[in-house]
């Protein structure tokens, strides 16, 4: 298996690693490969990327369960929100302290070039790691800017 991509090869769509990990997921499920759905399939592929990431060559086991009650596919930023809470609490348990919001957003981002591709633009991490009403500038490189309101 390769290396983690980077941010620029996740925007590139250079997703060998990340491939490998999504069939790994599928062969490898303990209720077998037909009870995983593509979603399922791919937001645990997140899990373990951000796992590699964040945990580096420190790893520990740990039991982590997710719900929502947001229809998967509606547009409510649901993978987004994940990811935050994810990346959070990651961080905080592999390193005793919580990561700052922008390592936090970066992180989830990441996640999130792995679900939508190059296509995910960042706003949906940025709002929910940092709250608030948000503007995005497409033609200053689709930097997030915080309102005040």
């Amino acid at each position: 298996m390769s290396a983690r991509p980077s941010r620029q090869e996740l925007e590139a769509g250079n997703d060998d690693f990340c491939k490998h990990l999504l069939a790994f997921v599928k062969k490898h499920h303990p209720k077998g490969k037909s009870a995983l759905t593509e979603v399922g399939a791919k937001s645990l592929t997140c899990f373990l990327y951000l796992y590699s990431v964040v945990c580096q060559d420190n790893p520990l086991s740990l039991h982590a369960k997710a719900s929502s009650e947001v229809p998967v596919g509606a547009g409510l930023g649901s993978s987004a929100a994940l990811a935050v809470s994810l990346s959070a609490a990651l961080w905080r348990c592999f390193h005793g302290q919580p990561a700052s919001i922008e390592q936090v957003d970066r992180l989830a981002h990441l996640s999130e070039l792995i679900v939508h591709g190059p296509k995910a633009s960042g706003i949906d991490t940025y709002v929910s790691s940092h709250g608030g009403v948000v503007s995005l500038k497409r033609e200053s490189g689709g930097q997030c800017q915080r309102l005040v309101c």
